[in-house]
């Protein structure tokens, strides 16, 4: 038997929760490559909170999660890193030593610029508010939050500041923030 048949089968015996396809698509393509940057190249869930959360450094996605939302088994989740296979969430052995970034501290305020579709919206905000950013580095992002949801608020202080984009349904409230380029 081959190591990536084993491993297959391991992390078939050790799933803790099942989420959306496409966050769980959104979370993969938002989560950090590099192998250096390792508390990012997971998903984080704060139990208390009832948040999950993914990064690559320039770009991040919180969801909150409701009672009614995403199944019963995220609430049965501890806080930790969890790595994610397709649609499902992973508990990650030996995270102790890995510590996932104060996400919250760059959580922008939430003052509505304009509101619509995610890729209009952007935009739109980055027309009204002179911010710029690179559509290119989020665009496969945004068509994936654009299939979530049509109603997004998007919200933005100054051009340095990061551009936040929220929805809420009675599953869950979701918020994207990109941050701007600087030459």
């Amino acid at each position: 038997m081959s190591k990536e048949k084993v491993k297959k089968e391991e992390i078939k015996t050790t799933a803790t929760a099942t989420i959306n396809k496409d966050i769980a698509k959104a979370f993969t393509l938002t989560k950090a490559k590099e192998k250096r940057r390792y508390a990012l190249n997971n998903v984080y869930f704060d139990a208390e909170t009832k948040e999950l959360v993914v990064s690559n450094g320039t770009s991040l996605i919180i969801i909150t999660i409701k009672p009614t939302g995403l199944g019963f088994e995220i609430y049965t989740l501890e806080t930790g890193l969890y790595d994610i296979v397709g649609d499902r969430l992973f508990k990650k052995e030996k995270a102790e030593e890995m510590i996932f970034p104060k996400y919250q501290d760059i959580v922008p305020e939430t003052k509505e610029v304009c509101s619509g579709k995610a890729l209009k919206g952007i935009i739109d905000c980055m027309i009204k508010k002179q911010v710029y950013i690179d559509i290119w580095k989020f665009g496969a992002v945004l068509k994936i939050l654009d299939k979530i949801s049509c109603n997004w608020i998007f919200s933005n202080m100054s051009p340095t500041s990061p551009v936040l984009m929220e929805t809420e349904n009675v599953s869950y409230k979701i918020k994207y923030i990109m941050m701007p380029y600087n030459p």
